[in-house]
């Protein structure tokens, strides 16, 4: 990506999460700052969307990543099984910033979805499936052949998930339930991480501060030889 985009992207981005105030407001002051805003800036320098391009924000949340694949140009699907979310904070995100969003307010696993994509993205999201394995898997299917899918998971050998892990064995902790009240919730060794992932050509991997991140690419389906 060029110098031009990734500053589009930063400054944008900015005030995007800044408008999302349900998220980023001074309660997550610390949180915002060290964890979601630095892994959301790393997921959108790595969504290279160029005009024209479909796209799908899987569990879209507040919309952000959606808008800023919009203003970017592409053609953008936000798949968030919250309605609340989609009415309240995506719809007047993409009508504050002048583009249109489709939304379908289903999980990634109930959405029966037909297009393909270039680029699929998924912030903090397969970690919520009842199987990740088959989201992970649905959304190669979804790919088009040269598409990317740009995903973070939690890293389980993480300090922040350490330090999770040691609040959840005290009288202080509360289990995040999801919209159908589950508490549901994995996060994952690098081993994991890499398993799961098994079916994509990987681009790159890298570490942040909570989270492993992915650019992965559709394998090539080579087909058989036909030795004579």
């Amino acid at each position: 990506m060029n110098k031009e985009v990734l500053e589009f992207n930063k400054e944008n981005l900015e005030r995007l999460c800044n408008s999302d105030d349900m998220r980023f407001n001074r309660k997550h002051n610390f949180l915002s700052n060290f964890e979601i805003k630095p892994r959301a800036y790393n997921v959108c320098k790595r969504t290279k969307v160029q005009k024209g391009q479909s796209c799908l924000d899987v569990g879209c949340g507040g919309g952000y990543h959606s808008v800023l694949m919009a203003l970017q140009g592409g053609k953008v699907t936000a798949l968030e099984i919250n309605p609340i979310y989609i009415k309240k904070r995506v719809l007047p995100l993409a009508k504050e910033n002048g583009v249109k969003i489709k939304t379908i307010a289903l999980g990634l696993l109930e959405a029966k979805l037909s297009e393909k994509y270039d680029w699929i993205v998924a912030n903090e999201v397969i970690e919520h499936l009842v199987s990740p394995y088959k989201g992970v898997t649905k959304i190669e299917s979804l790919l088009k052949q040269n598409g990317r899918f740009v995903m973070t998971i939690p890293n389980i050998n993480s300090f922040f998930w350490r330090l999770i892990k040691f609040v959840e064995k005290t009288p202080l902790w509360k289990p995040q339930l999801d919209v159908a009240g589950r508490e549901i919730h994995k996060e994952f060794t690098k081993k994991e991480a890499f398993e799961l992932v098994k079916d994509f050509e990987i681009e790159e991997y890298k570490t942040l501060f909570s989270s492993h991140l992915f650019v992965l690419k559709k394998k090539i389906k080579r087909g058989k030889r036909n030795d004579k």
